[in-house]
């Protein structure tokens, strides 16, 4: 029984050992590496099997065409069409395969709105595939308990509008205050911020190539949770308050709406082709020795970083 107990005790170890090492890669690794590794750490973080994914998602997306209601394939198709109006990388057929086939999963929750910004960002970040988008969605909704922001009596996102208005008056007090006096809480701007867990901002962009900030939120999302999303919220108030401390109740709100898509929207196209030629230079530079090629390509990864 000991040695038994001993084996199980290493089992678990090592489990939690290769856990950290995948966070650590994540989290710690250089930009490019991020970019280029980002599905698989996703998939092997939250524990997803790729050809298992493939054939489960087969399966379930036949069951849709005959088991869903006329109401909620009503309910998709409409909100579908509302979607990324202006990204042409996701087609409105791929959006509704991914949430039809989760809504035959999920007989409880069906769909809700704000799950297609979550399936389309999911499909664009995993290389453009169908049943790992739905693979990961339906791991997230589970284990971070998504389905129950979308209670009816939503107690959920009640308890996270005041969580985050404490947070504010703790880390930004003079906000906080400017807030009361103009009669704001976060119930009026952040809905959004938490049921499509930032995913939204993709709604009026014409391309997911700047999207770098926000798939960064989503890194740290799948390893701490909703810490993540909170510190997130504050991060973009803290970036904007010394305007948002200078505005009146109308054009605040208007502001705090659209602070996301300025703060975690960017266009990296520049940094990341002056990223990839410096790191060519460096690599093609036979005087440099490899410390040197490699400080030249950190502190390039840094800038993009920044």
């Amino acid at each position: 029984a000991t040695l038994k107990n001993i084996l199980h005790l290493s089992k678990d170890l090592n489990e939690i050992l290769r856990e950290e090492v995948l966070k650590q890669s994540l989290l710690r690794s250089d930009a490019m590496t991020i970019q280029r590794k980002r599905k698989q750490l996703w998939l092997q973080i939250m524990k997803i099997d790729l050809h298992f994914a493939k054939n489960e998602y087969n399966l379930y997306h036949q069951q849709q065409q005959i088991e869903l209601s006329k109401s909620v394939i009503d309910t998709i198709n409409v909100d579908v069409v509302r979607s990324f109006n202006s990204l042409k990388e996701i087609s409105q057929d791929t959006l509704k395969n991914i949430l039809k086939t989760y809504a035959v999963v999920n007989t409880s929750l069906d769909y809700c709105q704000g799950m297609n910004f979550i399936a389309g960002f999911l499909y664009l970040t995993l290389g453009k595939n169908e049943a790992l988008a739905f693979a990961v969605m339906r791991e997230v909704i589970e284990k971070y308990h998504i389905y129950n922001l979308f209670n009816e009596e939503q107690p959920m996102l009640k308890l996270m509008f005041y969580q985050l208005d404490r947070l504010i008056s703790i880390h930004l007090p003079d906000l906080h205050s400017h807030f009361k006096n103009e009669t704001i809480n976060s119930s009026y701007f952040s809905s959004p911020y938490f049921v499509t867990l930032f995913t939204s901002i993709l709604q009026t962009q014409p391309t997911f190539e700047n999207s770098w900030m926000l798939q960064r939120v989503w890194d740290h999302f799948l390893i701490y949770g909703w810490k993540a999303i909170y510190k997130t919220c504050i991060l973009v108030l803290k970036t904007f308050e010394e305007q948002l401390l200078n505005m009146s109740f109308e054009m605040m709100l208007a502001q705090l709406i659209s602070l996301p898509v300025k703060f975690l929207y960017n266009d990296c196209t520049s940094l990341r082709d002056t990223l990839l030629r410096k790191r060519e230079e460096a690599e093609d530079d036979k005087d440099l020795d490899p410390e040197q090629r490699r400080d030249i390509i950190r502190e390039a990864e840094r800038e993009f970083e920044d």
